[in-house]
């Protein structure tokens, strides 16, 4: 960003140029949540290109990742 925070971009495929359920859900969710240990939604993209979502960045992977370790450990 122009304050050289980082934020992650989700680009929603497969849906571009259209706000289907599955934008509004993902749009609307994080709107509704208010938790410490979910990422917040900055602010989103939609016009007939591309429908994408700004998050703020957390630096230590996502929950898939620390969940499904390639390790083989699970938590």
């Amino acid at each position: 960003m122009s304050d050289g925070s980082d934020v992650a971009i989700k680009c929603l495929a497969g849906r571009t140029g259209r706000r289907d359920n599955g934008f509004l859900a993902e749009f609307e969710t994080p709107r509704q949540i208010r938790h410490r240990y979910i990422v917040k939604l900055l602010g989103y993209v939609t016009d007939r290109e591309t429908n994408l979502l700004m998050y703020e960045y957390m630096a230590n992977g996502s929950l898939g990742e620390l969940l499904h370790r390639s390790n083989g450990r699970h938590l």
